[in-house]
């Protein structure tokens, strides 16, 4: 019978969407950590890994899911070829792996339990990938039908279909991949297609920032609160979070909205702040760039703009998530935030700071 790793894979400089594994789906649950959970309920494997090359991702694993080393060139930004991306292969000692991606945070753990099972006890299946029914109408490049024939009926719904790959589990031999650097030959039934109901929510897959978005509102919608629990979320984040602004706290924006870009420099001493703080909370960061009505500059709306200003100065990996309006925090940090006491002071200041200004 066959000894299988499951292996988790994973990095923080995503290019469509950065920080996804760590960034709040909600309740402060994200990506990797279901991913763990997911993992850490399957049985009949040898091996649980979380194969990651930061220290950010690694201090996630927990339970069985033990962290899987990998090199800083097969995590860096961009492709790395195969044989750097799964060069520590190497360490893992069983003989076939599942891939189990982790940005699909809704994927019932039964049924993949099931496809691993029959993975396991199959003699005649060396890999193999988890797919889905796609119910269109495909032609290859010449214009010839790929999936239908004269008389078929055009509908999306009742056919024709053929297979497409979820990606949710992608298994091979491991020693496959050491020769060959590639998952399977991709000839007949290598990879075996693996066919499970899947519905649509359970397949949403984080790539982008409409995915993560996505994600989020799934999450919230099957994630309803009692009063009891929406307390005890309350105050874990009135404990555990600041909330940050980013416009002038962190970011100069000396030239207001300019040419809509995040053009600026760091305000001085913001960079050791972040990573001060973030050695005791956890850091949202909020700010008016987010507004979903914010015109794109250059394809990339001002959430994924900041995020890219984060990484250029190394400060990305610090920070748990952006949004644009106030997150529940313990405090907030902001240029303009006045401390409310009682109305008489704040009157008082309103008429000799603003309305005196005017």
């Amino acid at each position: 019978m066959k000894s299988i790793a499951v292996i988790i894979h994973a990095r923080t400089d995503s290019t469509r969407c950065p920080n996804k594994h760590l960034r709040n789906l909600g309740d402060g649950n994200n990506l990797i950590d279901i991913a763990i959970d997911n993992v850490n309920k399957l049985k009949n494997v040898e091996e649980k890994y979380l194969a990651v090359g930061e220290s950010i991702l690694a201090e996630r694993a927990k339970g069985d899911v033990k962290v899987l080393p990998r090199s800083y060139d097969s995590i860096k930004k961009g492709n790395p070829t195969m044989d750097v991306f799964y060069e520590h292969l190497t360490q893992v000692n069983s003989d076939y792996i599942i891939n189990y991606n982790p940005c699909q945070p809704f994927v019932d753990v039964v049924k993949l339990q099931k496809i691993i099972d029959e993975f396991k006890a199959s003699d005649n299946i060396d890999s193999g990938i988890t797919v889905k029914e796609t119910k269109n109408f495909f032609w290859y490049k010449n214009k010839m039908p790929i999936n239908f024939k004269l008389g078929d009926r055009l509908s999306t719904t009742a056919g024709p279909y053929v297979y497409e790959a979820t990606h949710t589990l992608v298994m091979y031999k491991k020693n496959y991949m050491l020769t060959e650097w590639n998952y399977f030959s991709n000839s007949s039934k290598d990879p075996h297609p693996f066919l499970v109901d899947w519905p649509e929510e359970e397949l949403i897959d984080v790539d982008t920032e409409l995915d993560f978005l996505k994600a989020q509102q799934v999450y919230l919608k099957n994630n309803k609160h009692t009063v009891e629990s929406w307390t005890q979320l309350q105050s874990k984040n009135t404990k555990n979070v600041i909330a940050i602004d980013f416009d002038g706290v962190i970011h100069k924006n000396s030239k207001g909205y300019h040419d809509g870009t995040v053009y600026d420099d760091p305000i001085e001493g913001s960079i050791e702040a972040i990573k001060e703080i973030s050695k005791h909370f956890t850091i949202m960061l909020y700010t008016f760039k987010g507004h979903p009505q914010r015109p794109s500059i250059n394809g990339e709306d001002g959430i994924k703009q900041t995020w890219n200003w984060l990484k250029k100065y190394n400060i990305d990996t610090y920070v748990q998530d952006i949004v644009w309006g106030k997150p529940n925090a313990k405090i907030y940090i902001d240029d303009k935030g006045y401390k409310f006491e009682n109305w008489k002071d704040t009157l008082t200041h309103i008429n000799e700071n603003l309305l005196l200004s005017k």
